[in-house]
């Protein structure tokens, strides 16, 4: 008898722990969930790089993102694949499928980099959204704003040529703290712009290049460096084009 007590103590002491990590995370943005939801929760670590869910997958439970960077992408009939979007701290993943009423991904998802996640069951977190209006606020605010950031994506995506859209990419996603001697570096690979933009990786090696005969970038391993000088030209480059 004595090694189910141990178990059970083990148990319990990874799941305060796992509490208290997610309460450092959540506390900051106001949310205080209740004891049942705590109870609940899960704390899990995924690796950079590592699929977190695969479209057409089941839904079984909604995850909060409390640290790192994912990808979201599209997969068509023809082979191609579409990141449409990348998404940081307190994204939810799985809200849409599940207020849509289908319980399957409609997207795959990307660690970018490793990532902390809480894991809660559907029931639970249908129990926290019905009782707690910050995060009921919090939860339609982000499914608003996934909603308009796809419909701007793919309503002009139409209509800007490469040039536009990488160097939008690069502008949207670059970071405003200098490194590396003072200048702005974007930690993507030419595959992962590739993904953001909604381009080839060929046409992204396109693009890269002319920035860089235009001293408009520099190129490095899976980065693009950018003297801060420099990020208003290219907003002027774009402002001119369209």
């Amino acid at each position: 008898r004595a090694l189910p007590t141990a178990l059970s103590i083990k148990e319990v002491y990874e799941m305060e722990h796992d509490n208290q990590t997610i309460r450092q995370f959540l506390c900051p943005f106001g949310f205080e969930p209740p004891d049942y939801v705590w109870k609940k929760m899960h704390l899990r670590t995924v690796p950079a790089k590592a699929v977190l869910v695969l479209a057409g997958s089941n839904l079984n439970a909604i995850d909060i993102l409390l640290q790192g960077e994912i990808h979201v992408v599209n997969s068509f009939s023809d082979g191609k694949e579409f990141g449409y979007t990348n998404e940081r701290s307190l994204t939810l993943l799985g809200d849409i499928e599940y207020f849509s009423g289908v319980k399957q991904y409609a997207s795959s998802v990307i660690a970018k980099t490793t990532v902390t996640l809480a894991e809660l069951d559907l029931e639970s977190f249908q129990y926290w959204f019905d009782c707690d209006k910050l995060f009921r606020d919090h939860v339609v605010a982000h499914i608003a704003q996934k909603a308009y950031k796809m419909a701007g994506r793919f309503g002009t995506e139409k209509y800007e040529d490469a040039i536009y859209r990488l160097t939008k990419t690069i502008l949207d996603y670059l970071p405003d703290r200098a490194e590396h001697g003072g200048m702005l570096a974007l930690h993507y690979s030419h595959f992962e712009l590739a993904f953001l933009s909604g381009m080839s990786e060929r046409s992204v090696n396109r693009v890269l290049k002319r920035l860089k005969e235009e001293k408009l970038v520099t190129i490095g391993r899976k980065r693009v460096l950018i003297w801060p000088k420099d990020v208003q030209r290219l907003r002027t480059m774009l402002e001119q084009r369209y």
